[in-house]
């Protein structure tokens, strides 16, 4: 028999969306899954949801609990995983019916550590979804190649979703409880504790860009999360005494910073949050435009930074 996986869906007000994302799990060509839905304290109609899927289908186990936030609820799910392999679908979201055969054939066939597909981006206006399709392009690497394509977000970013994990590469990894932007300090250990991870362009995970979403919303206290997370990742890595490596992860943190900043505006000049990514950007900005590897579009930003606030 072929592996178990375990797939893990934290669930959170998200009525609208949650027949369509479980539907399109139990639907699955490879029928070997342990379905993990995990109730974070929802409190619409989707904790009913969930049971009800759960009595129609063996496979689903229902966790129903307090409100804790995303980190909390998928640590939730990992914690009582019993399959080979995990992957994390957002309750949002929704998957292609072989995207698991599609991540596990994958896996298999380059005996990889963590697979990984693209992410088909639509939005809540959208009455039928396009797939950009391309010619399958698989690309093999190891740990530390990974690691660097990742963190210049070239092929692929730090989101948890779209990739199929080895379940013991979560051990002791663990996504920090109470914080937002929790995958980019948390996705980057399993990369550093794989052998070989492989990745396609082919899109089978479908990710709705909503309008109330973190990126989407305002600028909120809560937002630098995503700033000290990325600091929090770049601390760990710098630890490698890898200049290569260092130098991926510098330009991840400022990207993060850019992305706040973007979101604050420069309305408010004496915002403390301003101020203080502004000291960010300024500390590390020239390391980076003289990085060979650093994205285009980041040396167009650090450019702009000089001229708006030397």
């Amino acid at each position: 028999m072929k592996d178990k996986i375990s797939i893990i869906v934290p669930i959170y007000k998200v009525e609208k969306y949650i027949d369509k994302c479980i539907e399109s799990i139990v639907c699955q060509t490879y029928s070997n899954l342990e379905i993990i839905l995990v109730d974070d304290g929802s409190p619409d109609g989707c904790p009913q949801i969930c049971d009800e899927y759960a009595k129609k289908d063996d496979r689903i186990k229902v966790i129903h609990k307090k409100n804790g936030g995303l980190s909390e609820a998928r640590n939730y799910g990992i914690e009582i995983a019993t399959g080979n392999y995990i992957t994390f679908v957002d309750s949002d979201d929704y998957v292609s019916n072989d995207y698991i055969e599609y991540l596990y054939n994958l896996s298999i066939n380059n005996m990889a550590d963590i697979s990984i597909v693209l992410p088909q981006i639509f939005f809540e206006s959208d009455d039928n979804v396009r797939i950009n399709k391309k010619d399958e392009c698989i690309k093999k690497y190891d740990s530390r190649n990974a690691l660097i394509t990742m963190l210049y977000q070239r092929e692929f970013d730090t989101s948890a979703w779209g990739k199929l994990y080895k379940k013991e590469l979560f051990d002791d990894v663990r996504f920090p409880v109470g914080k937002l932007y929790e995958d980019i300090s948390t996705v980057y250990k399993t990369i550093l504790k794989s052998n070989i991870v492989v990745y396609s362009n082919q899109r089978k995970y479908f990710y709705l860009k909503r309008k109330d979403s973190i990126m989407g919303q305002t600028f909120k206290e809560r937002d630098m999360d995503y700033i000290y997370q990325a600091e929090n990742m770049y601390d760990n890595v710098k630890r490698l005494n890898d200049n290569e490596l260092e130098c991926a992860a510098r330009c991840r943190l400022i990207n993060a910073n850019f992305s706040i900043l973007k979101k604050i505006g420069f309305l408010n000049l004496k915002d403390k949050n301003l101020i203080e990514i502004k000291k960010n950007i300024r500390k590390i900005r020239k390391n980076i435009i003289l990085c060979k590897k650093s994205r285009v579009k980041t040396k167009i930003a650090i450019l702009i930074s000089y001229l708006l606030f030397w």
